[in-house]
């Protein structure tokens, strides 16, 4: 070690020289012996030197390197000899996109146990900063998880003594302080120097060195050295370099490691289905050669489908038309390591109130795993499995279980394994049925075909168990590419009855392009059966590393309604005509052309951000899927998910992982909702039988900045009823009249903006709350004069009798031959009688 000369040896990043090796004399860092170079030699093709360190008698640091013919990035752990000038891989394919090490951070060497680590920034479920320990295999460059810090640390170095120092960047006004923390053996971290004095840039290299006694931390930011006092707990600037240093080190290296060559693994599926189209429709009004309904399907990197959408032709006054509306989209939820949790059915309708929305389905899946990664449980609308497994890893049981009563309905046993891991035999054992199957695939993996058979045991010949088939299932392929699919049964002379088939054939003889059709087999004829079907496939072989993205999005801090999508360009768009698509809930919404992301990219560090406007309020899914000039006779549609009519057409291959960004913007509800006033219409007579329908007018308060979130229109609506009872756009309308139709209804008002809803508090209406308020009754007497209350007047169409009592029988008013009386009287209940040509009406009223 160099602690004596105070010497640190590193890289100096550069993009003409590669990352060159270098030493560093801290007591002289303003001389222009600074920076040494020791030797001069560089690392071909490096991009950028993320971190390093010396452990033991080898200097280790993650660099990304860049192809310069294909521009595919790649990071690499290698090995740096300061003495014999040689380089050595160690590990250049584990750190693929996605994968720990690609985002490598900061490495320390605790020399006390020799232990390798590196570190990693990255994000929690929730979004939030988190920076991931790994300790490094130093033979085999394989990253173990230790432990998940829950901040952002930019660098770490040992402190000799078997714990560590980190260092973290604290933004305050827009200026950076690093302040100085310990993180013990056991990952406990406390703070050394908490810095508010001392401010430095931001550099994209960072690391640290400590004192042999641990007194003084050094910290290199680009070209700046600082230095941390852990005694005195200060922070000050002992100079500047004369070039950007990455990777310090205490230590000259003298050895190499050793370079470990990829593992062969059997090779990756890259053809994915990305489209299926419906022809037909089982009503028989759209014809077979029509296309119905499409399906759009999106992969991540790891190949995993991360969302499907389907959108089915819609119709006219005339018939069908051209437009296709979204129909069903499956959610896709993943956990921190990429493992598939839930498989979500929405289905799109009027279900926001009368707006339409994606609304949940029962239709869904779960899915735990074990602390192996592999699937545990899972859960359908009727079923729950779960899954054992063998110490090799094979699957060896799935129980079935009825979800309603948790009843096992099944269980299946397997065995045999082929060496890719398929079992080749399996028991099923079952409530209603008991059975074994033997299963064969090819070298492919693809399964060719399955036999299922029923063993009795003769009690008196237990070794030779009678065999009867009971149904088998057989694949054929071209070409590694699905030919056919075949079921039979037998008879009972146990013969081959076939009973369903489906053929898959390319159209053109292009197998990218197939047609699906099904038939089922009955009595020596084959008869179709569903829709006729044509899948569209994509081959995303070699484009993993060429279309990967950074990809964030969250609300936007300032803006209300807007989700900012933070994403790079992935190195495929910089060598060919791209179209980056921007999907929310399962469906385009934007695109952005080469020119676009060219022009919107931060000009320093290439970072773009998107932002979505007016997002009304709910939880919403997005990701991005770069698209690139293809032409292809059968190529997909357009970013917008019609038929291009561009001579251009795109080839969409790996997407983001979706995110989720709940949008919550408070929205304003109508106040001081309340009955303002009645009124009661009666119909018929004595004969036919008399009838009261109420009416109520609601008045309220509108919120005076209603027309800032893109008023639509308010709602009355009972809480017993589904559909509004009155509608109005009117935003200036502060009241409106609703029929009542039970004696006790809850009102609110619902008020429709562009960026969502917002109901007001609910209130009471009664029936008898409208006889008390009520200013006006309309009714015809019995011999069909009409007569029409109004307060504390009596308008009759015809001249009558009136006569008015009180509820105890005392006559208190009779006028006779009249058609119009005055209610002058004491507020109260009477009742009230009409006689005309020996025909008398009787009415209860409120005078008021």
């Amino acid at each position: 070690m160099a602690w004596a000369d105070n010497v640190v040896y590193g890289l100096i990043p550069s993009y003409t020289y590669g990352a060159r090796t270098t030493s560093v004399d801290l007591d002289k860092v303003n001389s222009t012996a600074a920076t040494t170079l020791t030797p001069g030699f560089g690392y071909e093709n490096a991009q950028e030197v993320m971190c390093g360190v010396t452990a033991g008698d080898k200097y280790f640091a993650f660099v990304k390197t860049t192809d310069p013919d294909t521009y595919e990035e790649n990071v690499e752990l290698a090995t740096f000899n300061f003495t014999t000038e040689n380089i050595v891989q160690v590990n250049n394919f584990s750190y693929t996109y996605g994968k720990p090490g690609y985002n490598a951070s900061g490495m320390a060497y605790d020399k006390v146990n020799d232990v390798l680590y590196a570190t990693e920034i990255g994000f929690d479920e929730n979004d939030a900063y988190v920076t991931n320990v790994y300790s490094v295999d130093q033979t085999t460059g394989e990253l173990t998880k230790v432990t998940s810090l829950p901040a952002r640390y930019e660098a770490i170095t040992a402190d000799n003594k078997g714990g560590f120092y980190l260092m973290q960047i604290k933004d305050e006004d827009n200026k950076y302080y690093p302040c100085l923390y310990k993180m013990s053996s056991s990952f406990e971290i406390s703070p050394v120097v908490e810095n508010t004095t001392f401010s430095t840039g931001y550099s994209a290299n960072f690391s640290m060195v400590a004192s042999e006694d641990g007194k003084t931390v050094y910290l290199i930011i680009g070209k700046k050295v600082v230095a941390f006092d852990t005694d005195a707990k200060t922070t000050t600037l002992k100079g500047t370099l004369s070039d950007n240093l990455a990777a310090a080190s205490y230590g000259k290296s003298t050895a190499d490691g050793t370079h470990n060559e990829k593992p062969a693994s059997a090779k990756k599926n890259t053809r994915f289905l990305v489209e299926a189209w419906t022809y037909g429709s089982s009503m028989g009004d759209i014809s077979d050669d029509v296309v119905s309904k499409r399906e759009y399907y999106h992969y991540n990197q790891e190949g995993k489908l991360i969302n499907q959408a389907s959108t089915a032709r819609q119709y006219s006054d005339t018939g069908i038309s051209n437009v296709f509306a979204p129909y069903y989209w499956t959610k896709v939820g993943f956990d921190e390591n990429a493992n598939m949790t839930s498989k979500d059915i929405y289905q799109w309708g009027p279900y926001d109130y009368d707006d339409f929305a994606w609304k949940l389905t029962k239709n869904n899946e779960s899915y735990t795993y074990d602390e192996n990664g592999k699937l545990a449980t899972k859960t359908d609308s009727r079923y729950n499995y779960e899954y054992t497994y063998d110490e090799d890893g094979h699957l060896a049981t799935m129980k079935k279980y009825i979800k309603s009563s948790n009843k096992l309905e099944q269980t299946i046993t397997y065995s045999n394994y082929d060496e890719n891991g398929n079992a080749l035999m399996y028991v099923s054992e079952g409530t209603w049925d008991n059975y074994s199957a033997q299963l064969t695939y090819d070298n492919d993996g693809n399964k060719l075909d399955e036999y299922q058979y029923t063993e009795v045991v003769d009690p008196n010949n237990p070794e030779m168990p009678v065999t009867t088939p009971k149904q088998y299932e057989k694949w054929t392929y071209n070409d590694n590419v699905l030919a056919s699919y075949e079921k039979f049964a037998f008879d009972n002379e146990q013969n081959e009855v076939p009973t369903y088939k489906t053929e898959y054939t390319p159209v053109d003889g292009n197998t990218n392009v197939i047609d699906v059709k099904n038939y089922s087999y009955n009595n020596g004829t084959w008869y179709p059966e569903g829709k006729p079907e044509r899948d569209f496939y994509t081959d995303f072989d070699g484009m993993a590393e060429m279309t990967a993205m950074e990809f964030m999005a969250e609300n936007d801090p300032k803006q209300p309604a807007t989700v900012d999508l933070m994403f790079s360009i992935p190195q495929m768009a910089y060598t060919q005509n791209s179209l980056m698509v921007i999907y929310r809930d399962g469906l385009p919404i934007d695109s952005l052309t080469t020119e676009d992301l060219f022009t919107i990219a931060d000009p320093e560090t290439g970072a773009i951000t998107y932002q979505d406007k007016g997002v009304k309020n709910g939880t919403h899914t997005y990701f991005l899927q770069p698209k690139f000039a293809a032409n292809s006779e059968f190529g997909p549609l357009d970013a917008e998910g019609g038929e291009s009519s561009e001579e251009t057409e795109w080839t969409g291959y790996y997407s983001t992982m979706p995110m989720d960004v709940e949008v919550n913007t408070e929205l304003p509800a109508v106040t001081d909702l309340k009955l303002a006033s009645g009124r009661m219409v009666t119909e018929g007579n004595l004969a036919t039988g008399k009838t009261t329908t109420y009416y109520a007018t609601l008045s309220w308060k509108n919120p005076e900045n209603a027309a800032d979130y893109g008023f639509v229109k308010n709602s009355i609506y009972f809480e017993s009823a589904g559909v509004a009872e009155k509608d109005t756009a009117d935003i200036a309308a502060d009241k409106a009249e609703v029929m009542l139709y039970g004696d006790d209804e809850k009102a609110y008002v619902l008020t429709t903006y562009q960026l969502g809803k917002v109901k007001s508090e609910s209130i009471d209406v009664k029936i008898k709350d409208i006889e008390n308020l009520a200013t006006g009754i309309e009714t015809v007497a019995e011999d069909g004069t009409k007569i029409s209350f109004n307060g504390r007047n009596i308008s009759l169409g015809n001249n009558a009798n009136v006569t008015v009592f009180s509820l105890n029988g005392q006559k208190v008013l009779e006028n006779t031959n009249v058609n119009n009386v005055s209610l002058d009287m004491p507020a109260a209940t009477y009742i009230i009688t009409v006689e005309k040509n020996g025909k008398v009406s009787a009415y209860k009223y409120n005078v008021k």
